[in-house]
């Protein structure tokens, strides 16, 4: 099921208040433990940021020789 923001403001304001299950439409998901939940919200933000394509990753490379000089 693809998630949309909307999905995860709820899945956050849900845990925020201590509630245990969570409807999308004709979807209900239902969280044992606060941990279940916890991952369910980063299994969405991760979900959305794969979909996001304007998502950059940024490197930074350091090249050394010889040391740091003084």
């Amino acid at each position: 099921m693809p998630y949309t923001q909307a999905d995860l403001d709820r899945l956050k304001r849900a845990y925020a208040r201590g509630v245990r299950s969570v409807r999308f439409g004709d979807h209900q998901l239902t969280f044992d433990s606060a941990a279940d939940h916890r991952q369910k919200i980063a299994d969405v933000e991760r979900e959305l940021a794969a979909a996001d394509s304007r998502v950059r990753v940024r490197q930074i490379r350091v090249n050394a020789k010889k040391g740091w000089r003084r």
